[in-house]
């Protein structure tokens, strides 16, 4: 499923807020979609391959030309989880907006890809117990970056509403 503004009248556009509901034509994302959706509504146990393939007319052998494994399903949905948020945050590192406006974008960011990926979300909470140890680490330490840097521009603003200043190398300020 992808996301994406709705082209309307006057005064609608990229920050109208509204959405459309589009479907990817590559059938790869079609089934990532559908198995997020499936892994929420009944779990990553619950699911079997047919239940899969059936959102997208895809029958249990076929959707293995994409997925070798439904755990490598699940790690394809997860892994889209870390990718949204780390591109928002990379969106903001590139927009050029004085440094005391970078912790209000993040969170818009966040808030934007919770609202528009909620199945992608629920499954990385709810079924990455699931995850293979290797991908489970990884996307753990990938998370464990994301954090820093919210601490980064948390501890930043809350020195700036305190008055003091804190300096960081990687930004020059």
């Amino acid at each position: 499923m992808i996301l994406a503004p709705v082209a309307g009248g006057a005064g609608e556009g990229c920050g109208s807020g509204r959405v459309a509901d589009r479907a990817p034509l590559a059938r790869r994302e079609q089934l990532v979609a559908a198995a997020a959706q499936e892994f929420r509504a009944k779990g990553f146990a619950g699911v079997g391959v047919d239940d899969i393939g059936g959102r997208v007319d895809v029958v249990g052998p076929a959707l293995y030309r994409y997925f070798d494994t439904k755990a490598d399903i699940l790690v394809a949905a997860v892994s889209r989880w870390h990718e949204w948020p780390a591109l928002e945050t990379a969106r903001v590192f590139h927009a050029p907006v004085p440094g005391e406006a970078v912790l209000g974008l993040l969170v818009e960011g966040h808030v934007r890809t919770a609202l528009h990926a909620t199945d992608l979300l629920a499954v990385w909470l709810t079924e990455r117990l699931y995850l293979p140890d290797a991908v489970r680490e990884r996307l753990d330490r990938v998370q464990a970056d994301s954090l820093a840097e919210w601490q980064r521009w948390l501890s930043g603003a809350a020195m700036a509403a305190l008055g003091l200043q804190a300096t960081d190398r990687r930004s020059g300020s």
